[in-house]
């Protein structure tokens, strides 16, 4: 909220996420940014994503700035909960009129075996 409050929405990704980071910095708060999870089959990485942030070591955080958050990316982001050791994930999307969050919870993750 309070970046939202400050800067407004419509600006790049990138300019939230420098700012998450400083509130981070400032607040002790441990966390990653664009750590990279491999996602597995059958023992074999076959692709990899960055989240914007992983704070604590147990949260999923991506940073949007669209005018609303597609299904895609929801869809997205369960997809990568379900094939890593994360339980937790929010989508903050800064480009709406309103700062919209979403967040979703896998309760048992798994990878492709």
């Amino acid at each position: 909220m309070e970046i939202y409050n400050t800067l407004g929405p419509g600006h790049k990704e990138k300019v939230y996420g420098n700012a998450f980071e400083e509130l981070l910095k400032r607040e002790s708060i441990l966390y990653e940014r664009e750590k990279t999870l491999h996602l597995m089959m059958e023992g074999k990485v076959v692709g990899y994503y960055k989240p914007d942030f992983v704070p604590f070591g147990k949260i999923i955080v991506e940073f949007k700035s669209v005018l609303f958050i597609p299904e895609v990316f929801i869809k997205k982001l369960y997809q990568y909960l379900t094939t890593s050791e994360y339980k937790l994930g929010f989508i903050v999307n800064f480009g709406a009129k309103n700062l919209e969050i979403v967040r979703r919870v896998h309760e048992k993750s798994w990878t492709l075996q």
